[in-house]
């Protein structure tokens, strides 16, 4: 395999799981995001000038509580 077709390949690994990310933040659906998170990840960064950090699970939390993005 290429150089080009390799990147190519990662390209469209990103742009899938970024979808799916974008996809569930517009469903509201934590189903939807659970498949592109590892069990153990972590989050940290801010929601407006709020820290916002620790295991995936608040991340969930956060985006039940919220809902749906539409047009996001």
């Amino acid at each position: 395999m290429s150089s080009d077709t390799t990147l190519s390949a990662d390209h469209q690994a990103i742009a899938r799981v970024l979808e799916q990310y974008r996809a569930g933040g517009e469903s509201g659906l934590t189903a939807d995001l659970r498949p592109i998170f590892h069990a153990d990840a972590t989050i940290h960064g801010y929601v407006g000038p709020d820290y916002f950090g620790g295991p995936i699970a608040n991340f969930y939390e956060w985006h039940e509580t919220n809902g749906p993005a539409p047009g996001l």
